[in-house]
């Protein structure tokens, strides 16, 4: 089974996206649900977030995303602690998951930090959506209710579109201004084509 992953900056509408995908059959794995599953549920988990940020990372035997996120997104080396925290578990998963979907012509993995973690290296095609900042930040202050400084501090903590894109074999532009569904279904079309054993990235990083 080809392995997809899907990735963008915030707000560049990788959700609908992710969410289309779906609606055409095919898997997908979504990395920032399955991390806060983890982050509610692992032990293991849960004991070293807060060995890391303290015991107030939890109220009421929940992750407290505000005061994580506040912490994190002002820290670059917490950050990248937090990562190794979660990234090795998440990968187990994932890889159990790409398992018990092989029958598929292919998976997403939908993370918005696909690069940035390393999880590029255990997929086959990269796809990333794009969409101008000013665009992007309107939908995340309305979708999460914060202003703008937040946004624009938490877009900080993540690499550029530039450096995004050259590591994309597909890019998606939901900028409002070009139809996202028959993108998405010309890249569907073409991987569910693909003829994999002609594809020399297919497979190296699992040999």
């Amino acid at each position: 089974m080809l392995k997809v992953g899907l990735t963008g900056g915030m707000g560049s509408g990788k959700s609908t996206v992710k969410e289309i995908f779906s609606l055409l059959k095919i898997p997908v794995f979504d990395c920032d649900f399955e991390a806060k599953q983890l982050l509610e549920k692992d032990s293991g988990v849960v004991d070293s977030v807060k060995s890391l940020l303290g015991a107030d990372s939890y109220k009421n035997g929940k992750p407290d995303k505000k005061y994580i996120a506040a912490k994190i997104f002002e820290n670059k080396e917490l950050l990248a602690e937090m990562n190794n925290i979660i990234h090795p578990v998440l990968l187990v998963i994932y890889h159990k998951w790409v398992e018990q979907n092989k029958d598929c012509p292919y998976s997403v993995m939908e993370s918005a930090i696909l690069i940035e973690s390393g999880y590029y290296k255990d997929v086959d095609k990269i796809i990333t959506v794009n969409a101008p900042e000013t665009i992007r930040i309107e939908r995340v202050v309305k979708r999460d209710k914060v202003v703008y400084e937040t946004v624009k501090k938490r877009m900080e903590a993540q690499i550029t579109d530039v450096e995004r894109d050259k590591y994309a074999d597909y890019i998606i532009m939901a900028d409002e201004n070009e139809l996202v569904v028959p993108q998405i279904l010309k890249i569907d079309s073409e991987l569910k084509h693909l003829k994999y054993e002609n594809d020399p990235r297919i497979g190296i990083d699992n040999q």
